[in-house]
């Protein structure tokens, strides 16, 4: 291009030499004129159509070059849209990670309190059993000890019992010794002693044994 401008400048230039050489000269090479007409037009039609199509292409560029912008432009904002949507999920994210870990606490805290009144409870049935034990083992020591009371309670009846027959035996052996008392003092001597027959009751003692019985008693 700008060899064609010099060169359309350069044909100016010999157009003019050359019209200055036909003032010199007269009309004698007009055809010279027109030749240098026809190459500077020629020059400058190539000029234009060079320019226009540089122009064109310049165009077409920066068509290209504001589309790639457009399409940039819109790829920036999808991308800025995209990003404000991964933040808006990032905090969406954060915030369902705040409850979820809330919520844990609160059934950690819950399970704890469980687990705290389970071992109570725990503990409480323990000491429950062993206060079964020691009931039943004061149960059985009751058991054993109300045998053993019946069994006192039966030994003290036979032994009433028992001094109630030795009572008896011994109110008829006083009455006997009285009677023998009072034979003796009325000096009754034989040469056999014979001990007069003796009130018997069921139970009591016999002639036989009051020698014994006596002596005993002496």
């Amino acid at each position: 291009m700008v060899l064609g401008l010099g060169g359309g400048v350069g044909g100016g230039g010999h157009m003019r030499s050359h019209l200055r050489a036909s003032a010199i000269f007269g009309s004698r090479s007009p055809s010279f004129l027109m030749i240098g007409l026809i190459v500077i037009a020629g020059i400058s039609a190539f000029n234009y159509w060079n320019l226009s199509s540089q122009y064109g292409d310049l165009v077409k560029e920066i068509a290209e070059l504001q589309e790639h912008v457009r399409i940039a432009s819109l790829k920036r904002e999808n991308a800025e849209k995209h990003i404000d949507s991964l933040q808006q999920r990032l905090r969406d994210a954060e915030d369902y990670l705040g409850r979820a870990k809330l919520e844990a606490e609160s059934k950690s805290n819950k399970l704890t309190s469980s687990l705290t009144q389970i071992q109570m409870k725990n503990n409480e049935i323990n000491s429950l059993k062993l206060l079964n034990n020691e009931l039943q083992m004061s149960s059985r020591l009751q058991n054993a000890s109300i045998k053993q009371t019946q069994q006192l309670e039966r030994q003290l009846k036979a032994a009433q019992v028992e001094k109630a027959n030795l009572k008896e035996k011994n109110s008829v052996l006083e009455a006997t010794l009285a009677d023998l008392k009072e034979q003796l003092s009325k000096g009754e001597q034989q040469e056999e002693f014979r001990v007069p027959p003796i009130r018997t009751m069921p139970g009591s003692l016999t002639a036989d044994d009051i020698p014994e019985i006596g002596r005993a008693h002496v």
